[in-house]
């Protein structure tokens, strides 16, 4: 379960893939299609309360770690 505490900026969170990745993603720019939201923020404080402290990853090193889990798994 992905809990964000702060707005995560699209742009951040591909770069932070290229860099897991070491690709450079293809970047079709658009302009925002219905259904897309300018933003959103979620309150976590209930979840916290209800389960205690929750950690707290950078994206950064959350992508780094998802990425290099996968590959280890897909390596099998």
């Amino acid at each position: 379960m992905h809990i964000c505490y702060l707005q995560e900026i699209l742009g951040a969170f591909i770069e932070a893939i290229e860099a897991a990745t070491g690709r450079t993603a293809e970047r079709n720019l658009m302009p925002m299609q219905p259904g897309d939201v300018h933003a959103t923020w979620a309150d976590a404080r209930l979840i916290e309360a209800l389960v205690g402290a929750l950690p707290r990853t950078d994206i950064r090193d959350g992508v780094r770690y998802f990425v290099d889990w996968y590959r280890r798994w897909k390596g099998r």
